[in-house]
């Protein structure tokens, strides 16, 4: 190489180790090149082996496959720290360098790309303020990160823009706020202990501006992500968009990082079929990461595979959460049926096939509960007779849009105050302002009540909290085509009865999964594609890892994988969840 001499440095190995031999440096350097996406067999031509103590080279023949034809070794003291790991480097004028990949972010999912100082803080490679039409994604070897005091290290992090992290801007999807606020001399806390612990941070990814629902057509300052499934121009589900499609469309991401207030998790897992976790209420404070109301924000997770989503959480956070004493309780099983079609639809099959492979795992009948006829036959008595939707008709409005408009309020007060004019922000945010601007405290407090009482009575009704160890499946919204091109829907205030209202409300984690495809007839491709169906499973607060290890169990014992793969579809055709032909239910509630 003109410029230096690509070299693979094999580091670790163990003290007074005899067995290296020109056959286990040929099996090794081929496990390289299936573990790791950055190194190639161009850098096989020179190995350099880092030993601690004393052992013998008994290379009879260097020459491999791949031509290697030098082999040396450097001898590190017991006790003495190097950070000469494992991967592919270039030598370079006597100076070893790692060498990261670039991948292009062709999906648009990030807003900025990072590569990480020795200090801990992060340098920008590029970001979209400067109008680069593709962003390039700097990723380490994944050999770097074998090993370790921490597992973390080995997952490759895609994280929300919503999240400070030192020396770099938040942008929030607005250039306003881009433009008004200097870089983060801080660190979100959520994000701070991932870094600490080594998880390798790519780069901040695209979101609805202020945590908003914002259809790809409301996108004004900064395009919104591609998602990759379908026939590609189908909307990416609003405001962690561009962490589920960074997930969903490469495979060396690893773990999208985004935030949920109402749905902002788990509506982007459903529009890009990927696994969604939305995490108990309470496990991290909000410092440094923007809120729009406190009660209800908490960060979540994307991932393709189920087992790496577990690991993330348990490693993250779910291992220290204090876990309520369900263990040995009896098991129930409920299928909420508000927000589900009365007639046989496909998406409605899939979901309930999740609920039959659930009834044969936890050998119980599900019980199908209607949130309205329940609450009109067992009402609290602080609900002084008032039907359900009549209890929450204000509360959205009164609460949600309330703090949200006050959130607001230091962001355009210090815009006008420094540039003497007012922010642009979208028009869906505006009317959202504007709404909860008529609010008063008094009217904030008296939703907050409502909402106090609804939960109390979930935990004491629907899920019988200290008698009952509860399971409740869901289905989100309708599953149809949602073309980039659409006009956004009108705006309505989402109703707190919403089923995206229920985790949050309750502060219970709910997790993602998928269930199956839908096939439908793109206009925009003349062909047929598949829409991503998924389902939602919600269990009672602080029971996340119980929650994980029981949707991995159940999708072990059923036969469901666990990964879903990158690209247009979920799951290969043979692969795909076939939709039962005829309609099935669960047992209503008695």
């Amino acid at each position: 190489m003109e410029h230096g001499t690509l070299v693979t440095v094999i580091g670790n190995l163990d003290l007074n180790y005899h067995g290296v031999s020109s056959s286990w440096l040929e099996s090794t350097l081929e496990s390289f090149l299936v573990e790791d996406d950055v190194i190639t067999p161009e850098f096989f031509g020179t190995v350099l082996l880092v030993r601690k103590g004393n052992f013998d080279l008994t290379f009879t023949s260097v020459r491999t496959r791949w031509g290697t034809s030098i082999v040396q070794s450097v001898q590190v003291h017991e006790g003495t720290q190097t950070t000469l790991v494992t991967g592919p480097y270039l030598i370079h004028y006597g100076r070893l360098w790692q060498v990261l990949r670039l991948y292009d972010d062709v999906q648009k999912a990030f807003l900025v790309t990072l590569r990480p100082r020795l200090d801990g803080t992060f340098t920008c490679l590029n970001d979209g303020e400067h109008g680069w039409d593709c962003l390039s994604v700097a990723v380490q070897s994944r050999l770097h990160f074998q090993g370790g005091s921490s597992d973390l290290r080995k997952y490759r992090i895609a994280v929300k823009d919503a999240f400070n992290i030192s020396g770099v801007k938040t942008s929030m999807c607005n250039r306003a706020y881009f433009r008004l606020f200097p870089m983060a001399t801080s660190t979100a806390i959520a994000i701070a202990g991932l870094i600490d612990r080594g998880v390798q941070v790519l780069g901040k990814t695209k979101l609805s501006s202020f945590l908003s629902r914002e259809e790809p057509s409301e996108s004004v300052d900064y395009q919104t992500a591609w998602n990759p499934r379908g026939d590609g121009y189908q909307g990416p589900g609003g405001s962690s968009s561009g962490s589920a499609v960074a997930v969903a469309a490469y495979n060396w991401v690893d773990v999208g990082i985004g935030t949920d207030t109402n749905g902002s998790i788990r509506r982007p897992a459903q529009c890009n079929g990927v696994f969604g976790l939305r995490i108990s209420q309470g496990v991290f404070p909000s410092t440094g990461m923007f809120t729009v109301f406190k009660r209800f924000d908490v960060p979540g997770i994307f991932t393709r595979d189920l087992n790496v989503l577990t690991d993330f959480a348990m490693k993250w956070y779910a291992a220290e959460l204090v876990a309520p004493a369900i263990t040995g309780l009896p098991l129930k099983l409920v299928v909420l049926s508000d927000n589900m079609p009365t007639e046989s639809t496909p998406q409605k099959q899939a979901v309930m096939s999740i609920v039959q492979d659930l009834e044969a795992y936890l050998e119980i009948p599900p019980i199908r509960i209607s949130l309205e006829n329940l609450w009109a036959s067992n009402p609290p008595d602080d609900a002084k007779g008032e039907k359900l939707y009549d209890f929450l008709q204000e509360v959205g409005a009164s609460t949600f849009l309330y703090e949200n408009f006050h959130s607001g309020a230091h962001f355009r007060d210090e815009y006008r105050k420094k540039f003497q004019q007012n922010p642009f922000v979208s028009d869906f945010v505006q009317w959202r302002w504007k709404i909860g601007e008529k609010y008063t405290l008094d009217q904030f407090n008296e939703g907050i009540r409502r909402l106090d009482v609804y939960k109390q009575w979930w935990l004491d009704t629907v899920l019988e909290t200290g008698r009952m160890n509860t399971l409740v499946v869901m289905q989100s919204e309708e599953v149809k085509p949602n073309y980039r091109d659409d006009k956004a829907p009108g705006y309505y205030i989402q109703p707190a009865w919403h089923p995206w209202w229920i985790s949050p409300i309750l502060g219970a984690p709910e997790v993602v999964v998928p269930a199956g495809h839908i096939p439908y007839v793109s206009r925009i491709t003349g062909r047929m594609e598949q829409l991503p169906v998924m389902a939602s499973l919600l269990s009672e607060p602080s029971s996340d890892l119980n929650l994980l290890t029981l949707v991995r169990c159940f999708f072990e014992h059923a036969g469901r994988s666990p990964v879903v793969q990158s690209g247009k579809v979920m799951f290969e055709e043979t692969d795909i969840e076939e939709i039962p032909s005829t309609p099935w239910e669960p047992v209503p509630s008695g």
